[in-house]
């Protein structure tokens, strides 16, 4: 439960981008929140780094260890310890560690790093070409299906009735050549 820093080997053995935005993000708050100031804000007091356990809510004052340079606690009476996110994630019953470090953010005003413009730009053009390829696709689905509804088309005798309906037909086949599109390249 307790978050540690990676050890190089590990980051060198291919751990993600993710995670390392992640173990930025747990370091900025990390360095900025200590367990005391969490404490104040749920109303705990601390006594010679000793408090009454907010995770249990057990009866003992004592039982609530912080340790000395702040940034870590334990309690003796049901065993969990950790650091700040850990009492967040414990305390507030988050999901998981990112809700956490998220919600001790926003209560104390912690910016978290940012992941540079230039990825942002990558990310939006990414999408972009991403989009442009479902739609060729999607036209092309479209196209298929519509040369299934030929026959129906071509036997309707009234020609303004005939384009309504092929307009009709078209128009009803985009969500499904899009679904389609949207399917196939996925895979």
């Amino acid at each position: 439960m307790y978050h540690q820093e990676a050890p190089n080997s590990l980051l060198k053995a291919g751990y993600s981008a993710q995670r390392q935005s992640l173990d930025r993000s747990i370091q900025a708050l990390k360095a900025e929140v200590t367990i005391q100031q969490y404490l104040a804000t749920h109303g705990v007091e601390v006594r010679r780094n000793r408090a009454r356990c907010i995770v249990h809510g057990g009866d003992n004052p004592a039982s609530f260890q912080v340790h000395s340079d702040g940034r870590r606690w334990r309690c003796h009476a049901c065993g969990e310890w950790g650091d700040v996110i850990d009492l967040a994630e414990l305390v507030e019953r988050h999901a998981d560690c990112w809700t956490a470090v998220v919600s001790l953010a926003q209560q104390f005003n912690v910016e978290l790093p940012r992941k540079s413009d230039r990825w942002h730009d990558w990310q939006e053009d990414k999408a972009r070409r991403h989009k442009m390829m479902r739609d060729v696709v999607a036209a092309s689905y479209r196209r298929r299906y519509f040369r299934l509804f030929n026959d129906y088309i071509e036997a309707i005798e009234d020609p303004d009735e005939r384009e309504q309906e092929a307009r009709s037909i078209w128009q009803g086949l985009y969500p499904l050549a899009l679904y389609c599109a949207q399917r196939r390249t996925q895979q």
